[in-house]
Order: C-alpha cells, then sequence, then structure tokens
C-alpha cells in the first residue's frame, strides 16, 4: 500500500509500535563548527498510521538494521572534534537514513552527509562499523545517493556487506490479487569488493567465487593452512588480513 511506504516501522522504548515519519522538518541554522550531534540532526515527530481498510493486516517485517535502538556512536566528515557520546541509534536501510535518539528524548535523522563513520556496539565488547558510500560506486549506475553499508575489511582489499531491504505491498483487491493483505520488507544480505582501488563488485562468500576474484593469491593453501571456512564471514575477515599483511 502506497500510502504506507512514508513511514518508517518502529519500535519504542514503552513496547508500542508506532510509525516515524520520514518526512523530517529542515536542520536547524545552529552552527555545524560545534561539533555536536543536535546541530546535525533534523528533528522529526511521531506519528500513529490509521488504516482504513479492515482486510489490510499492517506491516511484516522492518525497514530497520536492528529490532531495537542499539547504541554506539558517530564519527563525523573532516572534524578535529568528534562527537564522544553516545547515543541510541539505528539505521532505515530502504531509506538509507539513520535516526538518533536525542538526551531530550526526540529523535532525529542525521544527514549522510556530514557522517565519516557509525559505530554500533555489540554484546561481544565489539563493534560493527557502517559508512555512507555512493551506491553508483557499490552497487552500480542504476542507484543514486548515498548507502549505509558495513565495512567487513577495509585496506588495499574492501569488503563491504549491504543489508538490503526490499518492499512488497499488500496484494488483496481485484480479482486476480494473491490475497496477501500485508506490507512486507524482506532482508537479503550482499557483499561487494573492492581491489586496489578498481571498481567493485557483488562476490558471495564461497571458495571459488573468491579464488576467482583474488586470483592473484594462492587462497586454497592459504585457507587449508589457516583452516578457514571461506562460507562463513569472520573467516573471510581473517584471510583478508592474511593477505594484507602478506603483501
Amino acid at each position: 500500500m502506497k500510502n504506507y511506504t512514508a513511514f518508517i516501522f518502529i519500535a519504542t522504548f514503552f513496547g508500542t509500535l508506532t510509525f516515524l515519519s520520514s518526512a523530517f522538518s529542515q536542520a536547524s541554522s545552529a552552527n555545524l563548527n560545534s561539533g555536536t550531534m543536535e546541530n546535525y540532526v533534523s528533528m522529526g515527530d511521531i506519528q500513529m498510521v490509521t488504516t482504513f481498510d479492515n482486510r489490510y493486516e499492517g506491516v511484516r517485517g522492518t525497514p530497520l538494521l536492528y529490532q531495537d535502538w542499539t547504541e554506539g556512536y558517530v564519527l563525523f566528515k573532516d572534524k578535529k572534534e568528534q562527537e564522544t557520546r553516545t547515543f541510541k541509534m539505528n539505521i532505515d536501510m530502504f531509506e538509507h537514513v539513520l535516526h538518533v535518539v536525542l538526551f531530550d528524548g526526540k529523535i532525529g535523522s542525521l544527514p549522510s552527509k556530514f557522517v565519516g563513520s557509525v559505530h554500533f556496539k555489540t554484546e561481544e565488547g565489539t563493534e560493527k562499523v557502517f559508512k555512507p558510500m555512493l551506491r553508483k560506486d557499490i552497487e552500480g549506475s542504476n542507484y543514486s545517493g548515498l548507502g549505509y553499508y558495513e565495512v567487513i575489511h577495509e585496506g588495499d582489499i574492501i569488503l563491504v556487506k549491504q543489508y538490503r531491504k526490499t518492499f512488497k505491498e499488500a496484494d488483496y483487491k481485484g480479482a486476480y490479487s494473491a490475497d496477501i493483505r500485508y506490507d512486507e520488507y524482506k532482508d537479503e544480505e550482499r557483499y561487494f569488493i573492492s581491489l586496489d582501488g578498481q571498481k567493485f563488485e557483488k562476490v558471495r562468500l564461497k571458495s571459488k567465487q573468491l579464488e576467482s576474484v583474488l586470483s592473484q593469491y594462492d587462497l586454497k593453501s592459504i585457507s587449508r593452512k589457516e583452516k578457514l571456512n571461506l562460507s562463513k564471514e569472520e573467516d573471510v575477515k581473517k584471510l583478508l588480513s592474511i593477505l594484507e599483511k602478506g603483501s
């Protein structure tokens, strides 16, 4: 249902389901050189969506990276003084927008053009790092604007992960409808790799495909020696680190 695509499904801290409008107001005229998160965000309103067709069952899935707000911090582009505080954050991977819960409880969107990297803290004590990158450089010329990608490895070889969200509308009207009464966000994880500054190409975490893309290296010997399973992300990450050290 197209009238629902302008809203972002989000869970509040009270356990209720709300929709956060993606049409945020313009940023304030505050001095952008102050280095504070508040001066970078555009404030938005939380709105409830009402439905008019009692056959409609709502939205399944989510456009968001995480089911809940997740603690992390942001490093801004070209700034010597960085934001040192942590915030509850989430990324809309469908609209490619970072949302931040500010200390006054308001929710704002942070324009990607100001963001150098987004760091989410994990339960294991590590970080997941996301960077806004030109989509045409990663996914091809059919895509425009900035998209958020997780950085798996960054060096002479760059491997990024895309949490792709596609939206399928409900189809229950008309003689030939599929009688699907809910809108749905579907998830797909894709990897893209770049060697020595060359063009990114889509890659699957499979031994044969990685051997083809990284043909200048003896991956079979390295993976056998290091006991690496190249269908596992962590092992591929280790492999790329080994290749960087040996180059």
